[in-house]
């Protein structure tokens, strides 16, 4: 087995900036981990889906000798999974890809739907004044109300999800290792197991994908709700970690 340790060394942020250079995408979900395969320790680069390709916008190129260099990938490449292989894509990747994204759009809806056809009797529908903008809150005090596709009916607004859910993940681990100090000390794998096992893109409360960054964002409620989970277990995070490795194998 090869010696991995400099791979394992490579910082997750530094990986990310190589990507905004050569794309102009602030993408982030890109984790470094150590795996065991055939009895011997591996490095494994970890990459999130993507809802939009995501393409380069400029060459990048490496020194193959002093008079040579070599094209690794062309601007205006996007590239796809091919099997084994990730290969410059064709009109049926981008096909594929726009309609793995309707389809999301269309199971949201449905979702939707479905909740306001099964809303058990006596469920209440509320009237406002037709000037009345109604905006998303937090507030427990605050009137519940249905997405209809009426134009007439009051403007609804969505939260600032820049106010409600500021934090990336670097800030993330950042502020819970400043709360945890000495007792304890995570890391983007850590982060990238919790979201796994209790499907936090699923709680909008705690996550909101960012589709124009490429990147998620996450609450104040996440931050906390980790270092209460750690409050009241000091194995949490190893916990984790060892169910996400005992689900891979």
């Amino acid at each position: 087995m090869a010696d991995v340790s400099a791979i394992l060394a490579l910082d997750p942020a530094m990986i990310a900036d190589q990507i905004y250079k050569y794309t102009g995408v602030h993408f982030a979900e890109v984790d470094v981990e150590s795996q065991v395969k055939a009895g011997g320790k591996i490095a494994v680069i970890a990459i999130d889906a993507v809802s939009i390709p995501i393409v380069f916008t400029k060459p990048g190129t490496y020194k193959v000798d002093e008079k040579t260099q070599k094209t690794a990938f062309s601007a205006g490449t996007v590239y796809f999974r091919h099997g084994a292989k990730s290969e410059p894509g064709n009109t049926e990747d981008l096909r594929a890809s726009i309609e793995r994204q309707l389809e999301g759009i269309r199971k949201s809806w449905l979702k939707g739907v479905k909740k306001v056809v099964e809303a058990p009797p006596g469920s209440r529908v509320l009237t406002f004044p037709a000037a009345l903008e109604i905006r998303e809150s937090v507030s427990p005090d605050a009137k519940a109300i249905r997405i209809v596709d009426d134009p007439d009916a009051p403007a609804y607004h969505k939260l600032d999800y820049e106010s409600t859910h500021p934090y990336r993940q670097k800030d993330v681990i950042e502020k819970v290792n400043k709360k945890l100090r000495k007792r304890g000390k995570i890391n983007q794998y850590d982060i990238r197991c919790v979201k796994q096992i209790y499907e936090i893109d699923k709680k909008e409360s705690l996550y909101h994908w960012n589709k124009f960054a490429y990147s998620p964002q996450y609450s104040e409620k996440f931050v906390a709700w980790l270092v209460a989970e750690f409050q009241k277990d000091k194995e949490f995070f190893r916990k984790t970690r060892a169910t996400v490795y005992e689900k891979s194998h």
